[in-house]
């Protein structure tokens, strides 16, 4: 079950990131300014993150064999319409489709997980959950790369193919899974007399304000993921030099690197017992790397900006993580996580869906620089909200425990 999860949680990635993998490609092939490919991206985050607060209320009603196989073919038919696209306002229309088709998934897979998986086994799907949208990442900057010199719409066409595979593939395997014994129902209901008496009143107080920081700091760290993610393969063409494949695949290659972001998450979450703190001292890292990086640029160093990134990509997926897993597993005894988790995760699309647009909007004004510039700003106030964090938590015994 972890095996068949993770695999379509990746190909739903390809699907996903296709377009920001290619968005370089689309450039040329349409003649349009940075701000308008990046309204592309845009939609579909906006839609994802819009679909992720509808799923907290209503997630544990989908049946997740239908909705995420139903699901993999409509974002097949989504990536194949994007291919045959002729302008950017109908690029926007099919993304914004994919981006609400794409915010199923998660819920509905981690509800499966739950339904099936012992606790004990849950450390392994939280880590290999992790690493599917890493693979994904991965493998769909390899699969632009082998094909964006020939013709871009290919890639899309073999994203489609994978994902009618998957949704047949996690069809076939939910109704196996079916028939197995659910062993985590003895569990829940241990775990339901043993619910903490502060359970009721979580969401309140200083824990609800400790999230709101949380939020803003998911909004931050996504706000630069998604938008220097996007246009690296751009900055690295015009600025430095490289070719189309070459760009796609030292951002691949970096892209790899956020498996190592989770492994610092792991370390971080087990020496610092503060796990805003822990964010903290990353957003001051990825701040001070970013700060580097604008050197590098405006001097023209290639290795030492790419070095720079390979800080910078594993900085971004540390905190990621911290958000979307770490810190909502941590409310295990006093609430929900999955509901945490998706509401996070909203949060971090509200980032994203700002990110593409806004970042392509300063680079055609005013250059990348001010795009790194920029990044780097929201980096270091995304270090002081969670540094104020951390302090107003240590007041509440609850809030201390959580975060």
């Amino acid at each position: 079950l972890i095996f068949v999860s993770c695999f379509v949680y990746s190909v739903a990635y390809l699907g996903r990131l296709s377009y920001a993998a290619n968005i370089t490609a689309f450039a040329e092939a349409f003649s349009v300014s940075k701000e308008s490919l990046g309204m592309v991206s845009s939609m579909l985050f906006f839609a994802y993150g819009g679909g992720q607060i509808l799923h907290f209320f209503l997630a544990k009603y989908y049946p997740p064999r239908i909705t995420v196989s139903l699901g993999m073919l409509l974002t097949a038919a989504c990536n194949i319409l994007l291919a045959l696209a002729h302008d950017t306002v109908s690029m926007r229309a099919i993304w914004l489709v994919n981006g609400f088709v794409q915010s199923f998934f998660w819920c509905n897979i981690c509800n499966t997980i739950a339904k099936y998986l012992a606790s004990s086994q849950l450390r392994t799907w939280i880590m290999f959950g992790g690493f599917s949208y890493c693979f994904g990442t991965f493998a769909v900057y390899g699969i632009s790369a082998l094909f964006v010199s020939v013709n871009y719409k290919i890639t899309f066409y073999i994203i489609a193919a994978l994902s009618v595979f998957a949704g047949i593939l996690w069809f076939a395997a939910l109704g196996f899974f079916a028939k197995a014994p659910k062993v985590c129902e003895a569990e829940e209901a241990e775990t339901a007399n043993k619910k903490s008496p502060a359970a009721k009143g979580f969401y309140r107080g200083t824990v609800l304000l400790i999230l709101g920081f949380v939020a803003l700091s998911a909004i931050g760290n996504s706000f630069i993921r998604d938008g220097v993610i996007t246009w690296l393969p751009t900055i690295l063409k015009s600025d430095f030099g490289f070719g189309d494949s070459s760009a796609v695949l030292i951002t691949m290659g970096l892209s790899l690197l956020s498996c190592a972001g989770i492994f610092a998450a792991r370390i971080l979450s087990r020496r610092m017992k503060s796990k805003l703190a822990a964010l903290s001292a990353v957003f001051a890292v990825l701040a001070l790397f970013l700060g580097a990086g604008i050197l590098s640029y405006k001097s023209a160093s290639t290795v030492p900006f790419i070095m720079c990134f390979v800080v910078i990509i594993c900085a971004i997926y540390c905190n990621g993580n911290f958000i979307t897993s770490v810190i909502p597993f941590g409310i295990r005894k006093f609430g929900n996580v999955g509901g945490l988790s998706a509401l996070l995760d909203a949060f971090c699309y509200a980032g994203a869906a700002a990110a593409t647009t806004v970042f392509g909007a300063i680079a055609d004004r005013s250059g990348w620089s001010a795009v790194l510039i920029l990044s780097a700003l929201v980096s270091a106030v995304s270090a002081a909200v969670c540094l104020v964090g951390s302090l107003i938590a240590r007041r509440d015994e609850i809030a201390k425990q959580v975060f």
